[in-house]
């Protein structure tokens, strides 16, 4: 949904906006790239029904949706190596949430702070 080359001057809002929105609205998933990721992330979680985390290894990725849910992955371009995003977005795509009651109740606290 963003841009497919490097441009200095976008503004990481006028891509984030627009995925996180079609991810509650599809309730499906999306990846973000960034500079570090920080940016996107904190916008991503703006929007009400988006759990956003930094994906910096594989094992944050998988308790991410574990654990959390997630439904944005956030990557730091300028950190990792294509491959290793890579890697993480594919352990973060092929994890499923676990349901356990502790992670369902912890969610539902955090929605309730949305309203």
């Amino acid at each position: 949904m963003g841009n497919t080359k490097l441009d200095e001057a976008d503004d990481y809002p006028d891509f984030t906006a627009p995925l996180a929105k079609k991810v509650v609205k599809e309730k499906g998933r999306g990846i973000l790239i960034c500079g570090n990721a920080v940016g996107v992330c904190v916008t991503a979680n703006k929007v009400a029904g988006i759990r956003a985390a930094i994906g910096y290894n594989t094992s944050v990725a998988k308790t991410s949706r574990t654990d959390d849910n997630t439904n944005v992955l956030c990557l730091a371009g300028r950190v990792l190596s294509l491959d290793f995003a890579k890697a993480i977005a594919d352990h973060w795509l092929k994890t499923p949430f676990s349901n356990e009651p502790r992670h369902v109740r912890r969610l539902k606290k955090i929605e309730e702070l949305e309203k």
